[in-house]
């Protein structure tokens, strides 16, 4: 039997070696060769012509000609949607003021052009970039928001029946100015998606419009990936010291796992320590669960994104 174990262990050990040696062969393969079509916009947001190939070749050339003019136009991606908006938007929301670059709701392909105009100016700084990566994303998505479609309104409805039912004093809100330096526990809910993110704050307010107003939310997960009007509803349970992390952790204990954005089981760090808990949320549903294998999970967008990337090229 010892024998037994000790080559299984063998088995295991080379199993993820081997699943290392593929990791970093697939990584050598994803070069910078990947091409795509993008369509090119003056500061009028009128297309001027569309543009396919590498992201050296297309932006190679055009730093070259456009000079310390480099990069003066906006780019979108050719074949997603091309009314995305370019500009930043204001509005009143949940009783406050919020603004935010490209609109007010999580959209693909507007999150993709304005990751795709971030390369473009990273690229002019000297940092190396590839369409690889921008289609890597595009995959993340569509499995992220693909998974949200098996959730229901009912299931959701029933996530925070129970978390009412727990704690009597979790209130809905409806103007965020209240909550201004007020410290606890908020819960945003995101109707349209059956989902919901649970966090805590000393500052109620400021940390949700932070959510709400990230320029950087195309390289968020979870939360941080979606925008203002995502949120159709806000819960908040005021609580201060060792409550905040004891709430924290309960709430989202009590959220079945396709029902919660929240990969981390919640409280800080030391809550953890202290209470010898698990840091990450098991997901229960068998089709949210991946490979184990962190080199697989890695790997296999890499290779989706290489087989989609003749669908982002204009015929």
């Amino acid at each position: 039997m010892a024998e037994e174990g000790k080559n299984k262990g063998q088995e295991s050990k080379n199993d993820v070696l081997e699943t290392m040696g593929l990791f970093a062969e697939g990584v050598k393969e994803c070069t910078s060769d990947t091409a795509i079509s993008i369509i090119q916009y003056d500061r009028e947001d009128k297309p001027i012509c569309t543009l396919t190939g590498t992201f050296t070749e297309i932006f190679g050339r055009l730093k070259e000609t456009e000079g310390e003019e480099f990069p003066k136009y906006y780019y979108r991606v050719a074949v997603l949607s091309q009314d995305t908006m370019r500009e930043r938007d204001n509005a009143e929301y949940f009783g406050v003021q919020i603004t935010c670059l490209g609109g007010f709701k999580f959209n693909i392909p507007e999150t993709l052009n304005r990751y795709l105009n971030r390369s473009i100016k990273e690229y002019a700084k000297g940092i190396d970039q590839d369409f690889l990566y921008l289609l890597v994303r595009y995959v993340n998505y569509i499995h992220k928001i693909k998974r949200l479609e098996n959730n229901t309104a009912e299931k959701m409805e029933e996530q925070i029946s129970k978390l009412k039912k727990r704690y009597r004093k979790l209130v809905e809100v409806k103007d965020l100015s209240q909550y201004r330096e007020k410290e606890g526990i908020y819960i945003l809910v995101l109707d349209e998606y059956h989902v919901c993110y649970v966090g805590q704050s000393y500052d109620i307010k400021k940390r949700i419009m932070r959510h709400w107003s990230r320029q950087d939310y195309f390289s968020g997960t979870g939360i941080d990936m979606f925008k203002a009007y995502d949120t159709t509803r806000i819960f908040v349970l005021e609580c201060s010291g060792r409550r905040v992390n004891i709430n924290e952790h309960h709430m989202i204990d009590l959220i079945d796992s396709p029902y919660t954005l929240n990969c981390m089981t919640g409280g800080d760090a030391q809550y953890h320590i202290d209470n010898d808990l698990p840091v990450a949320k098991s997901q229960e549903s068998e089709e949210m669960k991946e490979s184990e294998n962190i080199f697989l999970n890695l790997l296999q967008p890499l290779f989706e994104a290489k087989e989609i990337a003749e669908d982002f090229i204009v015929k």
